[in-house]
């Protein structure tokens, strides 16, 4: 995945998140037919401290600097995120912070936006994968 990315925290990340959303839907990079990718992940240990929030399109040019792998062989548990644009993430996340049983290994987790889903802001779906123990 390649993309833009930000270094941030529970005292930053609800400044931080929506200017780097803005800084890459406005970078003129952006493929309106592909999966849009917001991964984070090097966690400072859990989702109490810092870690790294990057935002993207798969790309198959293995010379990009900035980018992220995906590993999909590790175990995700997927979570679904619905409601207007501002929120449908947010909320989905306050709900798996909440999830005392959860057990998460803080590697990478990522967001997936499906153009077919995320293309009504009012009303979008977007997908959520936790990585998990």
């Amino acid at each position: 995945v390649k993309g833009v990315k930000v270094r941030t925290g529970p005292a930053t990340y609800q400044q931080d998140i929506p200017k780097l959303w803005s800084d890459y839907m406005s970078s003129g990079t952006v493929d309106p037919s592909k999966d849009i990718y917001c991964i984070y992940g090097e966690y400072e240990r859990d989702h109490t401290g810092a870690y790294t929030c990057f935002i993207g399109q798969a790309t198959e040019d293995a010379a990009d600097v900035d980018c992220f792998v995906i590993d999909r062989s590790r175990k995700y548990k997927k979570f679904v995120g619905t409601g207007p644009g501002e929120t449908a993430s947010h909320d989905a996340w306050k709900q798996i912070w909440a999830d005392e049983g959860l057990q998460r290994d803080y590697s990478y987790d990522f967001e997936v936006y499906e153009p077919a889903r995320a293309s009504d802001f009012s009303n979008m779906s977007v997908d959520i994968f936790v990585s998990v123990l």
